[in-house]
């Protein structure tokens, strides 16, 4: 393995190994230059340890993304993720983004905030994004915020072609938009042992428009294995769902948490 070193002025890590991957061991660096948009980029990240704070801001006239880690294969941390992630751009903005999968070994205590200002809905936010699946073996307490100021789709996670597991869900997701928003999205299965935490997803604007609010969305099937005792708070200007599966919603413990879904058509 080879210690990624910075490429750019400030912040940014870019390193590689024989198979592609690199490894960054602390970020003492906050901004990250205009021209570079990303604050670690590697064919696959093998493991990472944050220490400090990744800040990373796409050029605003050239509508750049702006991603805190990216991957062109998979994002993988082989223990605990306990840093800072802010991202802001005018095109797509996320704290993690993967072409393939992101696994997580350990925990995930960190933050991540990702806001896009792009003009329409071509720009997404994403906290975590991957093509294929996220996986944390650990517990979620972390706190993901994801924002659109205009006509923006925004994602607390996103797994694109796969599913999304953890084991306990603790920590807080706040999507808020005004076009969709999303707290945990799957094309395949959602899978959370015992969910004792929070997500809000809200739209602000376009109330004219037909715009829908989901805390956790599964193209297939959701799973919570043990207890629900958190809380899901949705807001849309035409649906709002807590929970939406093509497939089946399952709990297997208890049944004791708060769920509020509201829209402006008072359906």
């Amino acid at each position: 393995t080879i210690e990624a070193r910075p490429a750019c002025s400030h912040s940014s890590a870019e390193g590689t190994n024989g198979n592609g991957d690199i490894v960054a061991r602390q970020i003492h660096g906050e901004n990250a230059t205009p021209s570079c948009d990303y604050a670690l980029k590697g064919a696959g990240i093998s493991k990472w340890v944050p220490l400090g704070t990744v800040k990373t801001t796409g050029d605003l006239e050239s509508h750049a993304d702006a991603d805190g880690i990216y991957a062109s294969n998979n994002i993988k941390i082989g223990n605990d993720f306990s840093g800072k992630i802010t991202s802001t751009a005018a095109g797509d903005a996320s704290g993690m983004w993967a072409e393939g999968s992101i696994y997580i070994d350990g925990n995930v205590s960190g933050t991540i905030a990702a806001t896009t200002t792009g003009p329409d809905s071509d720009s997404v936010a994403y906290g975590l994004y991957a093509s294929n699946r996220i996986d944390i073996d650990g517990d979620f307490s972390g706190k993901i915020t994801v924002k659109g100021i205009n006509y923006n789709d925004v994602y607390g996670m996103s797994a694109d072609e796969g599913d999304v597991s953890m084991n306990n869900f603790t920590g807080t997701i706040e999507a808020i938009s005004a076009c969709c928003a999303y707290g945990i999205y799957a094309s395949d299965d959602i899978r959370i042992n015992n969910f004792s935490g929070s997500i809000t997803s809200k739209l602000n604007g376009y109330p004219d428009h037909d715009l829908d609010a989901y805390g956790l969305y599964a193209n297939d099937s959701i799973y919570i294995d043990g207890d629900f005792t958190g809380s899901l708070t949705m807001k849309g200007t035409c649906d709002a769902y807590a929970m939406y599966a093509d497939g089946n919603i399952s709990i297997g413990g208890n049944l004791g948490g708060k769920i509020l879904a509201t829209d402006d058509t008072n359906d």
